[in-house]
């Protein structure tokens, strides 16, 4: 398992006694770590940091290969379909499209957002890409050309997380700072399900493999689990937690 904090490190446990491997490479950043991804085949992952950088390290002997340069914070990297391209967001508003092979910069989305970048994430194929930012927007990209499909707003407040649906191509849900939990249909670009059951920030959203439930989590401490089709409300642990939830994910098999 891989993990991030804010004591600017990265660190990697062994699930099987739950101890980190110690005697691994320091995975070290010089300020809080935001942010972490592994590529598609699991030979690489990536760390992105307060410091302004995103750092790329070898999942097999965990030594650094590259730093990358993003002229300000980072909050959010995600890997393509491919894993050919790594995309890096944050305080500098931009969409940065990276080569993680040479660390090279392939692109650079100026002006993508007015505020910080603080989630992306990319659909079943991998030919579009959600961000959402504090300016309380969500843009849909196109991948291959890198320009901009739709601009989905609804939300009153900083958006904290995005995920596509694993199974729908255009079924995306969107969490924030108002409280609120939304499901779009990208393509149309409009909100299918409005649920406000949440009584605090959300903060964290996931979908289960089958893409029939997601799950949400927040400031509230409290897991809940929708269905994708009805936009129902099926179970609500309160008090999951006794502060924010900030991540969450299912297991493979989508029963945990």
């Amino acid at each position: 398992i891989l993990t991030a904090s804010n004591d600017a490190k990265a660190r990697v446990w062994n699930i099987d006694d739950g101890c980190e491997v110690a005697h691994r490479a320091d995975l070290q950043h010089t300020d809080e770590v935001q942010c972490v991804a592994v590529s598609l085949h699991g030979t690489q992952f990536a760390t992105g940091s307060d410091d302004r950088s995103t750092k790329l390290w070898d999942a097999g002997d965990f030594s650094l290969q590259h730093t990358l340069d993003c002229a300000g914070r980072v909050f959010t990297v995600a890997y393509s379909r491919d894993g050919k391209t790594l995309i890096a967001a944050g305080g500098e508003m931009s969409l940065q499209y990276w080569n993680p092979a040479t660390g090279e910069l392939l692109h650079k989305e100026r002006k993508a957002h007015t505020n910080y970048i603080k989630t992306i994430s990319f659909n079943r194929d991998g030919t579009q890409f959600a961000s959402g930012a504090d300016d309380a927007v969500i843009k849909i990209w196109d991948f291959a050309s890198r320009t901009l499909l739709n601009t989905l707003t609804g939300h009153t407040s900083y958006v904290k997380a995005v995920v596509f649906s694993p199974i729908d191509m255009h079924t995306l849900v969107s969490v924030g700072k108002d409280k609120t939990v939304k499901m779009w249909n990208t393509e149309r670009g409009h909100v299918v399900h409005n649920l406000t059951q949440h009584t605090e920030y959300v903060r964290a959203c996931a979908f289960s493999p089958d893409g029939t439930t997601f799950a949400t989590g927040g400031k509230d401490g409290c897991l809940k689990l929708w269905s994708t089709e009805r936009g129902e409300l099926i179970c609500s642990l309160d008090k999951a937690h006794s502060s924010s939830v900030y991540s969450l994910t299912f297991a493979h098999g989508g029963k945990t």
